[in-house]
């Protein structure tokens, strides 16, 4: 196969071999970068390299290739490293019950790193991480050091076990902590940086609307893989009064049939709501509006009055999937009000979450209408703790209360709606969360409710 590598990924692959002192070798590269393929092409040099290559007991070599889930690994490594194999004619064996491939000697293990205290096994001659950044900051650690206890196996003839961690750049998080962390430890390692310019095979048009919806620092992250820090002060700090407020409302001339989204946050006390509806704006692009908001004493009443408000539309309700077990108990009352409940079993990560309705806000494509101040007051005013993360809500009064509600509804639309395609493709496809889905797509439940999962929609 002849492949045209970019520089980054050359000094990516030559690192191991080039610099056999370090143990820890790094990409961080800006998205769209060529970080997956990267791996896939340091793994395959690897598997050819050690093909009949013994440790000193005899066993033949084996690899970690690890992700932040399998599921994670079948959308991104394993697309790449699957064709590969076919192409190459390679001889291989699938073990699909152990996670594991097979080529010639060497054993190639796919292994999770959401639960790092279950990272055991036998020991392999190096690890290969894809999107590390992509955990929380914890568990960062816990992952490097449980990868780093299993690179223990030493082949005759060949350097010492090592690991290497490509990911996309993400500020100031797990990565740069380790970073950091290794550079006052003394703790030897390779740093390569790879840009999203740097990729002479993207299209440059695609470069460009990548740059109207980051601001400038997001830019030297997202697209210059540099470690700054972008999350800071408030959780939506691209909401801006004059461009995401407007002095109208559309609750009352909606057309029969149009579909309402409403997310839901509950809380001990606290059962605050949001309807949305999808329209064009001023510049004539697809927006989400919200139109009204709620606050619920007795959540038992919300179906009713969403009913009452929206009689002949379509509504969706996206509740906060943490208290999914009670939601039998509205079975009746969805069924009687052909209210459609739409949830995850897991929900994305709330920094993901976060961005998006931030670039939605950018981009003008989140709009709050009058009715709906307090949504827009809250968002104005929520601000990320004394540890810069986002908090959970307290008191009745929290904003993050208000605020839940929409980034339940704007990370189900934007992942879903055709309107919203062209938001996808430039942000949620960067954020491994959205992506995460192995639910049946449609499924009627026992409690009169409908289960549906948003891959529905595409």
């Amino acid at each position: 196969m002849n492949i045209k590598l970019l520089k980054h990924q050359g000094l990516y692959i030559q690192a191991p071999e080039r610099f056999p002192e370090k143990r820890h070798i790094f990409l961080v590269s800006g998205y769209g970068a060529g970080k997956t393929m990267s791996n896939v092409l340091l793994a395959f040099y690897w598997i050819k390299r050690l093909q009949g290559k013994k440790d000193a007991a005899g066993g033949y070599a084996r690899i970690i290739i690890a992700g932040t889930t399998l599921t994670h690994l079948e959308g991104t490594f394993l697309i790449y490293f699957r064709q590969f194999l076919q192409t190459s004619k390679s001889r291989y064996v699938e073990d699909k019950k152990h996670n594991m491939f097979i080529i010639g000697t060497v054993t190639v293990m796919f292994v999770p790193l959401e639960n790092p205290e279950r990272l055991y096994g036998r020991d392999v001659f190096c690890a290969i991480a894809e999107e590390v950044d992509e955990l929380t900051e914890d568990k960062m650690f816990e992952a490097i050091k449980a990868l780093s206890e299993r690179c223990r196996q030493v082949i005759v003839g060949e350097r010492d076990p090592w690991l290497a961690y490509a990911s996309t750049a993400q500020g100031q998080k797990g990565l740069y902590r380790i970073y950091n962390h290794f550079k006052k430890s003394g703790i030897g390692f390779v740093f390569i940086r790879g840009r999203t310019e740097d990729n002479i095979h993207l299209p440059k048009s695609q470069i460009e609307d990548l740059k109207k919806i980051y601001t400038p620092e997001e830019s030297r992250v997202f697209l210059d893989a540099e470690f700054i820090a972008i999350a800071k002060g408030r959780v939506f700090g691209d909401f801006d009064w004059a461009r995401n407020s407007v002095e109208y409302d559309l609750d009352n001339s909606l057309v029969p049939g149009e579909t309402v989204y409403i997310g839901m946050e509950f809380n001990t006390g606290v059962n605050k709501a949001s309807a949305y509806v999808i329209r064009k704006n001023e510049e004539g692009e697809w927006a989400l509006f919200c139109i009204k908001a709620y606050d619920f004493p007795n959540p038992q009443d919300a179906p009713e009055v969403f009913y009452h408000d929206f009689p002949e539309q379509k509504i969706l309700w996206i509740p906060d999937v943490t208290v999914k077990d009670n939601f039998p108990q509205y079975g009746r009352a969805l069924r009687k009000y052909n209210i459609h409940i739409i949830y995850r079993k897991k929900s994305p990560l709330v920094e993901d979450t976060v961005f998006l309705v931030n670039k939605l806000f950018f981009t003008r494509r989140l709009i709050i209408c009058r009715i709906a101040k307090d949504v827009a007051e809250a968002s104005a005013l929520f601000m990320r703790d004394k540890e810069n993360k986002v908090p959970k809500g307290k008191g009745p009064k929290d904003h993050a209360h208000t605020c839940d509600p929409l980034r339940y509804v704007a990370s189900f639309v934007a992942a879903n709606k055709r309107e919203f395609i062209d938001m996808r493709r430039l942000v949620l496809d960067k954020r491994a969360s959205f992506r995460e889905t192995g639910e049946a797509l449609v499924s009627q439940l026992n409690g009169g409710y409908v289960d549906i999962d948003p891959e529905v929609y595409r």
